[in-house]
């Protein structure tokens, strides 16, 4: 006859144990152990001070999807940018915290696994935060060596400094390209549903999801705008600019000849090439560019140099506002809201242009009382530019603009 035990506590016993191998704590090490019972704003905290020096609180399915350097550049930079955590707190919505340093508010969505490490982590562009617009101007206009900022409200300046000073822009010339364009499909010369191939000599940098699938192929003239706009695709530009002609986009000296950014990439790869383009008249430059034509896209970490002074696309805020203005209509433009949250207006065309040296933003916004805007923001210099402060200053101007 089987005892008590041998009946009723061993089989209890045989659970447990099932039970412990499955539990998520079975085998943790006390930082492991600390780490689950550390609560959310704690654990923020502790990852913001590390400086991207301890990663240790995120999953190994984190690391490796994000990659371990990037993940730790990322979280140095943001730090250096934005400062030492002085608050954190839970906001309303599910695993959404704000983080508050000297002069920014910083939205972060977290998420955990059972064992507490972080599965999920995202940092929403940083707001700084200003007292009033007049601030917010104020400190737009010290950023950099030189910028060309306007606002206009419903056709009138709201606010202008150097506005008609033309500036080097980066990508954001792909407004003067899809201006162009419309005109000609508006005349009847071009057509949306009309396809156009994707030929390999015309592709650029960075790399080109278009390109990436369709290399070769024919592809709809609206599909490659939409890339150019709402991707900024450069390849896709460069298809586009190979149909209308850079000639008819050569409106002033600074913008002739008008570059390809395969032509503008090719020069950035030959320091010397690139100075004696700047220096040249319009003839000389042409040449220049005729020089280029049978080169190969250059390896990429040749073209990571700075600004170069000639060797651009430049435009004022006054033409980049007229820019939006004129093309904030078209479908393409409706994909990509820069950082205005779709919810706060009733229409957003955005372009932005950037490269070091250079950080531009356009938009044309219709508030939800009706208020029509457009904005643009261009600053350069010899060096890198602050960029989380110019995010967090154009993110302040978005949010004193919807209340008017």
């Amino acid at each position: 006859m089987r005892t008590i035990k041998e009946m009723i506590l061993d089989p209890l016993m045989t659970v447990k144990n099932a039970l412990e191998k499955l539990s998520p704590l079975q085998n943790l090490s006390p930082e492991m152990i600390a780490i689950k019972n550390t609560s959310d704003e704690d654990l923020l905290f502790m990852l913001w001070k590390s400086h991207g020096d301890d990663i240790s609180m995120f999953t190994e399915t984190f690391i490796k999807l994000v990659g371990e350097p990037g993940l730790r550049q990322s979280l140095k930079e943001a730090r250096e940018a934005f400062g030492l955590a002085q608050e954190i707190s839970k906001k309303t919505q599910k695993n959404t915290y704000q983080l508050k340093t000297t002069h920014y508010q910083l939205t972060i969505l977290l998420e955990r696994d059972r064992t507490g490490k972080i599965k999920g982590l995202f940092i929403k562009p940083a707001l700084y935060m200003v007292s009033d617009l007049d601030e917010c101007f104020s400190l737009m206009k010290e950023i950099g060596s030189s910028a060309s900022l306007l606002v206009r409200k419903d056709g009138q300046d709201f606010f202008s400094y150097n506005a008609g000073k033309a500036l080097a822009i980066g990508p954001a010339y792909k407004l003067f390209v899809m201006k162009e364009l419309m005109k000609r499909i508006k005349a009847g010369e071009l057509k949306w549903n009309q396809k156009v191939r994707l030929e390999k000599h015309l592709q650029s940098y960075p790399s080109s999801a278009l390109y990436d699938k369709m290399s070769g192929g024919l592809v709809t003239l609206q599909v490659v705008t939409q890339y150019m706009m709402a991707a900024s695709d450069n390849s896709a530009a460069d298809v586009v600019l190979k149909l209308l002609g850079t000639q008819a986009l050569e409106a002033c000296d600074q913008r002739t000849p008008f570059l390809t950014s395969r032509q503008f990439y090719q020069l950035k790869a030959d320091r010397i090439l690139a100075e004696n383009y700047g220096n040249a008249d319009m003839a000389k430059r042409r040449k220049i560019l005729e020089k280029l034509e049978g080169r190969p896209l250059p390896p990429l970490e040749d073209v990571a140099d700075p600004y170069l002074t000639g060797v651009e696309w430049y435009a004022s805020a006054e033409e980049l506002c007229d820019l939006i203005e004129a093309v904030a209509e078209d479908k393409a433009m409706r994909f990509n809201p820069g950082l205005a949250e779709k919810a706060d207006w009733q229409r957003i065309a955005f372009k932005a242009g950037s490269e070091i040296g250079v950080l531009n933003f356009t938009y044309d916004l219709k508030s939800l009382t009706g208020v029509h805007w457009q904005i643009a923001l261009t600053w350069n210099d010899n060096d890198s530019l602050p960029e989380g402060k110019i995010l967090g200053l154009t993110n302040a101007l978005l949010r004193e603009l919807k209340a008017l």
